[in-house]
């Protein structure tokens, strides 16, 4: 099994596990780079919206299954479409492999500064903090 493979069969295994945010994370890992790359952050964005909507409770609970049913068929459809093409296109395979394999694991601390809102996500169990005009608010 190729390492393009491997990281879509674990990708596929997270949303059998209804882990759809660390899906979305190793898909992005995997997708970078790729045309459906564009397409990924926006099914990211939407769902770090449902995310929001229900932890403010402004979401009923049939519309959040009917999104994250959405956003788990476009991130499979995802997954296909570079199956497919890896398969047909192996400069794709190559150029694909060669990202995963020099991508440096994380050690999961990273810093980001501005001056507006800020997201901030991690790769396993992280904390999301938001620092505006001084004040850290979880």
């Amino acid at each position: 099994m190729s390492d393009i493979q491997t990281h879509i069969e674990e990708i596929r295994h997270l949303i059998t596990e209804a882990s759809l945010g660390e899906a979305l994370q190793k898909a992005d890992a995997l997708l970078k780079g790729s045309e459906q790359y564009r397409a990924l952050l926006i099914r990211t964005a939407q769902h770090n919206q449902l995310i929001q909507d229900m932890i403010k409770g402004t979401i009923d609970y049939n519309t959040r299954q009917l999104q994250q049913a959405q956003i788990q068929d476009a991130l499979l459809l995802m997954l296909t479409e570079l199956e497919n093409g890896s398969h047909y296109n192996p400069s794709l395979k190559e150029e694909i492999e060669a990202l995963l394999a020099s991508s440096e694991p994380s050690s999961g601390n990273t810093t980001i500064s501005g001056n507006q809102n800020i997201i901030i996500k991690g790769t396993t169990n992280s904390e999301i903090k938001i620092n505006q005009g001084g004040k850290d608010k979880e």
